[in-house]
Protein backbone atom coordinates (compact mmCIF):
# COMPACT_ATOMS: atom_id res chain seq x y z
CA UNK A 1 0.00 0.00 0.00
CA UNK A 2 1.28 3.46 -0.91
CA UNK A 3 1.65 5.70 2.12
CA UNK A 4 -0.20 9.01 1.79
CA UNK A 5 2.00 12.09 1.97
CA UNK A 6 1.65 14.17 5.09
CA UNK A 7 1.36 17.98 4.95
CA UNK A 8 4.46 19.88 3.92
CA UNK A 9 6.40 22.23 6.17
CA UNK A 10 8.50 25.09 4.82
CA UNK A 11 11.84 24.59 6.56
CA UNK A 12 13.76 27.46 4.96
CA UNK A 13 13.31 29.91 2.09
CA UNK A 14 14.71 32.86 0.18
CA UNK A 15 12.96 35.38 -2.07
CA UNK A 16 14.61 36.09 -5.42
CA UNK A 17 12.39 39.12 -5.97
CA UNK A 18 8.94 40.47 -5.11
CA UNK A 19 7.38 37.80 -7.35
CA UNK A 20 9.73 34.80 -7.09
CA UNK A 21 10.29 32.65 -4.02
CA UNK A 22 12.29 29.44 -3.41
CA UNK A 23 11.10 27.26 -0.52
CA UNK A 24 12.69 24.12 0.92
CA UNK A 25 10.06 21.83 2.38
CA UNK A 26 9.77 18.54 4.23
CA UNK A 27 6.84 16.31 5.05
CA UNK A 28 5.54 17.03 8.52
CA UNK A 29 5.83 13.42 9.69
CA UNK A 30 9.50 13.34 8.59
CA UNK A 31 10.31 16.70 10.19
CA UNK A 32 8.68 15.69 13.47
CA UNK A 33 10.77 12.51 13.58
CA UNK A 34 14.06 14.14 12.52
CA UNK A 35 14.36 17.79 11.37
CA UNK A 36 17.77 16.93 9.84
CA UNK A 37 16.44 14.03 7.77
CA UNK A 38 17.87 14.03 4.20
CA UNK A 39 14.48 14.35 2.52
CA UNK A 40 14.03 17.98 1.43
CA UNK A 41 11.77 18.98 -1.43
CA UNK A 42 12.17 22.30 -3.25
CA UNK A 43 9.15 24.27 -4.48
CA UNK A 44 9.19 27.53 -6.42
CA UNK A 45 6.68 30.35 -6.65
CA UNK A 46 6.84 32.50 -9.80
CA UNK A 47 3.90 34.84 -10.12
CA UNK A 48 4.50 35.39 -13.84
CA UNK A 49 4.29 31.68 -14.73
CA UNK A 50 1.12 30.07 -16.06
CA UNK A 51 1.32 27.70 -13.09
CA UNK A 52 2.84 29.87 -10.31
CA UNK A 53 3.96 26.95 -8.16
CA UNK A 54 6.52 24.49 -9.50
CA UNK A 55 8.59 21.84 -7.78
CA UNK A 56 11.72 19.77 -8.09
CA UNK A 57 12.12 16.16 -7.13
CA UNK A 58 12.83 15.10 -3.58
CA UNK A 59 16.54 15.37 -2.88
CA UNK A 60 18.51 13.00 -0.66
CA UNK A 61 19.81 15.78 1.52
CA UNK A 62 18.59 18.29 4.09
CA UNK A 63 18.51 21.92 2.94
CA UNK A 64 19.42 24.09 5.93
CA UNK A 65 19.60 27.57 4.38
CA UNK A 66 18.94 29.41 1.12
CA UNK A 67 20.24 32.83 0.09
CA UNK A 68 20.44 35.22 -2.83
CA UNK A 69 23.83 35.36 -4.52
CA UNK A 70 25.05 37.99 -6.98
CA UNK A 71 28.09 37.12 -9.06
CA UNK A 72 30.88 39.58 -8.25
CA UNK A 73 32.07 39.78 -11.87
CA UNK A 74 28.73 40.20 -13.67
CA UNK A 75 25.22 41.49 -13.15
CA UNK A 76 23.56 38.16 -12.46
CA UNK A 77 21.70 36.99 -9.36
CA UNK A 78 20.81 33.38 -8.48
CA UNK A 79 19.81 31.36 -5.42
CA UNK A 80 22.24 29.23 -3.44
CA UNK A 81 21.25 26.48 -0.98
CA UNK A 82 23.34 25.06 1.86
CA UNK A 83 22.69 21.50 2.97
CA UNK A 84 23.23 20.25 6.50
CA UNK A 85 26.09 17.98 5.39
CA UNK A 86 27.96 20.81 3.65
CA UNK A 87 26.77 20.43 0.06
CA UNK A 88 26.08 23.76 -1.68
CA UNK A 89 23.64 23.95 -4.59
CA UNK A 90 23.54 26.78 -7.16
CA UNK A 91 20.10 27.35 -8.68
CA UNK A 92 19.64 29.39 -11.86
CA UNK A 93 18.95 29.02 -15.56
CA UNK A 94 22.66 28.55 -16.24
CA UNK A 95 23.55 26.75 -13.03
CA UNK A 96 22.16 23.58 -11.47
CA UNK A 97 25.51 22.45 -10.05
CA UNK A 98 26.73 21.47 -6.58
CA UNK A 99 29.88 21.92 -4.52
CA UNK A 100 31.00 20.28 -1.28
CA UNK A 101 32.58 22.11 1.64
CA UNK A 102 35.44 19.73 2.41
CA UNK A 103 35.16 18.25 5.90
CA UNK A 104 31.82 19.87 6.70
CA UNK A 105 28.83 18.01 8.07
CA UNK A 106 28.29 15.10 10.38
CA UNK A 107 27.62 12.00 8.27
CA UNK A 108 29.06 12.96 4.86
CA UNK A 109 31.86 10.71 3.60
CA UNK A 110 34.48 13.42 4.16
CA UNK A 111 32.93 14.90 7.33
CA UNK A 112 35.34 15.67 10.15
CA UNK A 113 32.47 15.25 12.60
CA UNK A 114 32.01 18.85 13.70
CA UNK A 115 28.25 18.90 13.12
CA UNK A 116 25.55 20.05 10.74
CA UNK A 117 25.75 23.27 8.75
CA UNK A 118 23.16 25.97 9.48
CA UNK A 119 23.50 29.17 7.46
CA UNK A 120 24.86 30.54 4.19
CA UNK A 121 25.17 34.22 3.22
CA UNK A 122 26.95 36.40 0.72
CA UNK A 123 29.03 39.01 2.56
CA UNK A 124 30.79 41.33 0.16
CA UNK A 125 31.71 39.23 -2.87
CA UNK A 126 32.22 35.76 -1.29
CA UNK A 127 29.82 33.28 0.21
CA UNK A 128 30.22 32.28 3.88
CA UNK A 129 28.71 29.32 5.70
CA UNK A 130 28.58 28.40 9.38
CA UNK A 131 27.36 25.54 11.55
CA UNK A 132 28.06 23.25 14.46
CA UNK A 133 31.44 22.59 16.04
CA UNK A 134 32.72 26.12 15.41
CA UNK A 135 32.49 25.72 11.63
CA UNK A 136 32.84 28.91 9.58
CA UNK A 137 33.90 28.66 5.93
CA UNK A 138 34.54 31.07 3.05
CA UNK A 139 34.23 30.27 -0.66
CA UNK A 140 37.51 31.55 -2.07
CA UNK A 141 36.95 30.16 -5.58
CA UNK A 142 34.43 27.88 -7.35
CA UNK A 143 34.49 24.57 -5.51
CA UNK A 144 37.08 25.83 -3.01
CA UNK A 145 35.82 26.46 0.52
CA UNK A 146 38.29 27.25 3.30
CA UNK A 147 37.98 27.39 7.08
CA UNK A 148 38.04 31.07 8.08
CA UNK A 149 39.55 30.46 11.51
CA UNK A 150 41.21 27.11 12.27
CA UNK A 151 41.63 28.04 15.93
CA UNK A 152 37.88 28.56 16.23
CA UNK A 153 37.28 25.24 14.53
CA UNK A 154 39.72 23.41 16.79
CA UNK A 155 38.25 24.92 19.95
CA UNK A 156 34.60 24.85 18.95
CA UNK A 157 33.54 21.20 19.09
CA UNK A 158 30.68 22.07 21.45
CA UNK A 159 29.85 25.42 19.84
CA UNK A 160 26.95 25.74 17.40
CA UNK A 161 26.86 28.81 15.16
CA UNK A 162 23.42 29.75 13.85
CA UNK A 163 24.29 32.77 11.72
CA UNK A 164 27.12 34.70 10.08
CA UNK A 165 26.69 38.22 8.71
CA UNK A 166 28.48 41.52 8.39
CA UNK A 167 28.65 44.80 6.47
CA UNK A 168 31.72 43.61 4.55
CA UNK A 169 34.49 40.99 4.60
CA UNK A 170 36.58 42.79 7.21
CA UNK A 171 33.72 42.95 9.69
CA UNK A 172 32.13 39.55 10.27
CA UNK A 173 29.76 38.63 13.09
CA UNK A 174 28.92 35.12 14.34
CA UNK A 175 26.22 34.15 16.83
CA UNK A 176 24.95 30.90 18.27
CA UNK A 177 24.27 28.87 21.35
CA UNK A 178 24.51 30.08 24.96
CA UNK A 179 25.00 33.73 24.04
CA UNK A 180 28.06 33.05 21.91
CA UNK A 181 28.89 36.08 19.75
CA UNK A 182 32.12 36.78 17.88
CA UNK A 183 33.51 39.47 15.60
CA UNK A 184 36.33 39.27 13.07
CA UNK A 185 38.22 42.09 11.37
CA UNK A 186 41.56 41.45 9.69
CA UNK A 187 42.67 39.10 12.48
CA UNK A 188 41.08 36.08 14.18
CA UNK A 189 37.60 36.03 15.67
CA UNK A 190 37.19 37.83 19.00
CA UNK A 191 34.64 36.92 21.65
CA UNK A 192 32.39 39.97 22.13
CA UNK A 193 31.37 38.76 25.58
CA UNK A 194 27.68 39.61 25.34
CA UNK A 195 25.91 39.80 28.71
CA UNK A 196 23.54 36.94 27.93
CA UNK A 197 23.47 33.15 27.88
CA UNK A 198 20.39 33.07 25.63
CA UNK A 199 20.55 31.14 22.38
CA UNK A 200 21.11 33.69 19.59
CA UNK A 201 19.60 32.94 16.20
CA UNK A 202 20.03 35.73 13.65
CA UNK A 203 22.06 38.80 12.71
CA UNK A 204 20.70 41.74 10.71
CA UNK A 205 23.12 44.38 9.44
CA UNK A 206 21.66 47.85 9.03
CA UNK A 207 25.08 49.49 8.69
CA UNK A 208 28.49 49.25 10.37
CA UNK A 209 27.29 50.98 13.54
CA UNK A 210 23.87 49.34 13.73
CA UNK A 211 23.90 45.55 13.90
CA UNK A 212 20.88 43.67 15.27
CA UNK A 213 20.94 40.27 17.00
CA UNK A 214 17.82 38.32 17.99
CA UNK A 215 17.26 35.09 19.86
CA UNK A 216 15.31 33.16 22.46
CA UNK A 217 13.07 34.67 25.17
CA UNK A 218 12.36 37.81 23.17
CA UNK A 219 16.01 38.85 22.98
CA UNK A 220 16.71 41.77 20.62
CA UNK A 221 20.10 43.51 20.81
CA UNK A 222 21.49 46.43 18.82
CA UNK A 223 25.05 47.73 18.60
CA UNK A 224 28.44 46.88 17.16
CA UNK A 225 31.75 45.33 18.15
CA UNK A 226 33.24 48.71 19.18
CA UNK A 227 30.43 50.25 21.24
CA UNK A 228 28.95 46.99 22.49
CA UNK A 229 25.35 45.75 22.34
CA UNK A 230 22.32 46.83 24.34
CA UNK A 231 18.73 45.69 24.57
CA UNK A 232 16.70 47.36 21.84
CA UNK A 233 13.44 46.50 23.59
CA UNK A 234 12.31 44.77 26.80
CA UNK A 235 12.64 41.01 26.42
CA UNK A 236 9.46 38.97 26.27
CA UNK A 237 8.69 35.29 25.94
CA UNK A 238 8.92 34.77 22.19
CA UNK A 239 11.76 32.98 20.44
CA UNK A 240 12.79 35.20 17.53
CA UNK A 241 14.06 33.13 14.62
CA UNK A 242 14.53 35.71 11.88
CA UNK A 243 14.59 39.47 11.21
CA UNK A 244 14.16 41.85 8.29
CA UNK A 245 14.21 45.61 7.87
CA UNK A 246 11.29 46.87 5.82
CA UNK A 247 10.20 50.47 5.25
CA UNK A 248 12.40 51.66 8.10
CA UNK A 249 11.10 49.19 10.69
CA UNK A 250 12.53 45.99 12.15
CA UNK A 251 10.27 42.95 11.79
CA UNK A 252 10.84 39.79 13.81
CA UNK A 253 9.54 36.28 13.17
CA UNK A 254 8.68 33.55 15.62
CA UNK A 255 7.00 30.19 15.27
CA UNK A 256 3.82 31.78 16.66
CA UNK A 257 3.59 34.92 14.53
CA UNK A 258 5.08 38.13 13.20
CA UNK A 259 6.24 41.07 15.32
CA UNK A 260 7.51 44.61 14.75
CA UNK A 261 9.69 46.99 16.76
CA UNK A 262 8.04 50.38 17.24
CA UNK A 263 9.11 53.14 19.64
CA UNK A 264 11.25 50.79 21.66
CA UNK A 265 8.61 48.09 22.12
CA UNK A 266 7.90 44.85 20.28
CA UNK A 267 4.28 44.20 19.32
CA UNK A 268 2.37 41.66 17.28
CA UNK A 269 1.69 42.58 13.65
CA UNK A 270 -1.92 42.60 12.54
CA UNK A 271 -1.65 41.35 8.98
CA UNK A 272 -5.37 41.84 8.13
CA UNK A 273 -5.54 38.23 7.01
CA UNK A 274 -8.21 35.75 8.06
CA UNK A 275 -7.01 33.89 9.98
CA UNK A 276 -4.02 35.97 11.10
CA UNK A 277 -0.48 34.84 10.37
CA UNK A 278 0.19 32.11 12.89
CA UNK A 279 3.79 31.25 12.12
CA UNK A 280 6.57 33.26 10.50
CA UNK A 281 9.94 31.72 11.10
CA UNK A 282 11.69 33.14 7.98
CA UNK A 283 11.59 36.82 6.91
CA UNK A 284 13.02 38.28 3.73
CA UNK A 285 12.73 41.83 2.37
CA UNK A 286 13.49 42.41 -1.31
CA UNK A 287 12.26 44.72 -4.10
CA UNK A 288 9.83 46.59 -1.86
CA UNK A 289 8.14 43.46 -0.47
CA UNK A 290 8.36 41.76 2.92
CA UNK A 291 8.07 37.99 2.64
CA UNK A 292 6.93 36.01 5.70
CA UNK A 293 7.51 32.27 5.42
CA UNK A 294 6.14 30.17 8.23
CA UNK A 295 6.28 26.42 8.59
CA UNK A 296 2.91 26.35 6.85
CA UNK A 297 1.80 29.97 6.44
CA UNK A 298 3.35 32.01 3.58
CA UNK A 299 2.46 35.65 2.92
CA UNK A 300 3.90 38.85 1.47
CA UNK A 301 3.39 42.52 2.30
CA UNK A 302 3.94 45.41 -0.12
CA UNK A 303 3.56 48.11 2.53
CA UNK A 304 -0.17 48.46 1.92
CA UNK A 305 -1.76 45.01 1.86
CA UNK A 306 -0.97 41.41 2.78
CA UNK A 307 -1.46 38.46 0.44
CA UNK A 308 -1.40 34.83 1.58
CA UNK A 309 0.02 32.13 -0.68
CA UNK A 310 -1.16 28.55 -0.26
CA UNK A 311 1.70 26.02 -0.09
CA UNK A 312 0.93 23.41 -2.78
CA UNK A 313 -0.14 20.03 -1.46
CA UNK A 314 -1.47 21.48 1.78
CA UNK A 315 -5.04 22.43 2.62
CA UNK A 316 -5.55 26.19 2.08
CA UNK A 317 -5.36 28.30 5.24
CA UNK A 318 -8.79 29.89 5.57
Amino acid sequence: MTRAASPLMATTASAYSRTILLVATMERRVFDADPFAPESKVVYFNEAAAQPWGKSNEVTTNIASVTRYRYPDRDRQIQVALCAEGHVGFFGKEEGFYEKIAGAGLHAEDARGYGYMNMIRQIGAPLYACGGGGQIYKRVAPGDWRSVDEAMLAAGRDLIFEDVNGPHEESLYLVGQRGSAYWKGKGPFQDMGLPTSIWLNRILVEDEKSVWICGDKGTLLRGNHIDGFREAAPAGGETFLSMAQFEGRIYLASATGLYVLERGRISRVGATLEPELYDAHILDAVDGVLWSIGYRDIARFDGRAWQRLDLPGNPPIR
